[in-house]
């Protein structure tokens, strides 16, 4: 299968345009909106993206066009007994605790929960430019499998947060000191705790 997309110049993954999106209230904002959206209309038709990241999406800072790329791991929601087949692929680093697979309990059959605990990454790195779980890797599963919001809390007081000027980056406007409250109380290690994709999109947060 292959997916085609229109090349506008001067667009580029949000990975190289980070510098550029460095505390821009109104870039990040726009992207957010356009990529939860994107999300939004996928799970509808009942697919899930699955590897949602900076490399993943593009943008271009003259049009303001954001599109979500790079589908390989993709799934449809039906038929159910298809879902386990490629449940550990993807990136490791944004992958939430029920696709580790550590949980006692069946794995989730929904797979959005998925994206929206890869959406609040996204939304992490965008403004604070550091990845919530900036851990050791071999560290890094036992840790998700005890995720709490106690956790992202103690984060923003390690050196971490001051390495990455989090504290300098909510000074400069309260929207990020929001963001951080929000985040705190969403990464939900119970995939059904977690808010939906239309949540996150028409969260007054990000109009």
């Amino acid at each position: 299968r292959t997916m085609v997309f229109e090349h506008e110049p001067g667009t580029s993954d949000l990975f190289y345009h980070q510098m550029e999106l460095f505390c821009n209230k109104t870039h990040i904002k726009h992207i957010i909106r356009q990529v939860t959206g994107t999300l939004c209309k996928l799970h509808a038709m009942g697919i899930a993206h699955l590897d949602i990241k900076l490399e993943n999406i593009v943008w271009n800072p003259k049009s303001g066009k954001v599109s979500l790329i790079d589908f390989e791991m993709a799934q449809s929601q039906w038929p159910p007994s298809l879902q386990l087949s490629t449940l550990n692929r993807g990136t490791p680093k944004t992958m939430p605790p029920e696709q580790i697979g550590m949980f006692p309990f069946q794995i989730h059959a929904d797979r959005t929960t998925i994206d929206v605990w890869q959406i609040y990454i996204l939304i992490f790195i965008l403004c604070f430019m550091c990845d919530p779980f900036q851990i050791p890797e071999h560290n890094r599963l036992k840790r998700l499998t005890h995720i709490t919001g106690s956790m992202i809390r103690s984060w923003f007081s390690t050196s971490h947060a001051s390495q990455c000027q989090v504290r300098d980056i909510m000074e400069r406007d309260v929207w990020f000191s929001d963001i951080k409250d929000w985040l705190e109380i969403q990464f939900r290690k119970m995939p059904d705790e977690r808010m939906t994709m239309y949540q996150i999109y028409s969260h007054p947060l990000f109009q």
